[in-house]
């Protein structure tokens, strides 16, 4: 089961309604969390849940304080939960993905030359060098979802993924 929900949305101190924060949270953190529930009387032992989290909840980006404590939200419910499932069987990890060209950015970049401009801005500061594709992040979660032995190594741990383009293989790492 793959768990993703989020919602961009400046939230500068002093400058923020209680609306808009509530939005973030209720949108990234607690639809996240509820899904695990409705889930899980459908989850035989062997299963595997995947929360989608963000480098934003280590990051420190100015102006986003709810969108990263959404994320962090994540990060430290996957570690709770996979304690609470470790008895069933059931495998949580979280996928920590950078910028990857997703519907979120519409806000900040509703044009293509926005969206170039964007690319070009997250590309100096990314070790691959651009953004990420939608589709690296689901090699990387059926990775976590599959019976590999090295994947049930990463069970109660967040997994930090890169991909390298040249040879086309994912390389991973516990992230803490």
């Amino acid at each position: 089961m793959f768990a993703n929900a989020g919602i961009p949305g400046a939230t500068p101190v002093g400058n923020t309604s209680l609306a808009a924060f509530e939005e973030i949270i209720r949108t990234n953190l607690t639809a996240v969390f509820f899904t695990v529930p409705a889930s899980a009387p459908h989850l035989n032992p062997g299963a595997s849940i995947i929360l989608n989290g963000s480098v934003h909840a280590v990051l420190g980006v100015l102006g986003y304080s709810a969108y990263a404590a959404t994320k962090a939200g994540v990060r430290s419910m996957t570690r709770n939960l996979a304690s609470e499932f470790a008895g069933r069987g059931i495998r949580v990890n979280q996928a920590t993905p950078g910028g990857t060209k997703t519907p979120i950015w519409s806000p900040e970049a509703p044009t293509d030359q926005a969206m170039s401009a964007l690319e070009q801005r997250l590309a100096g500061i990314t070790a691959l060098g651009r953004m990420g594709e939608a589709e690296e992040i689901a090699k990387a979660a059926l990775y976590l979802a599959s019976d590999e032995e090295t994947a049930k190594y990463f069970n109660r741990l967040p997994l930090s993924c890169s991909e390298i383009i040249e040879r086309r293989q994912v390389t991973c790492a516990p992230s803490d």
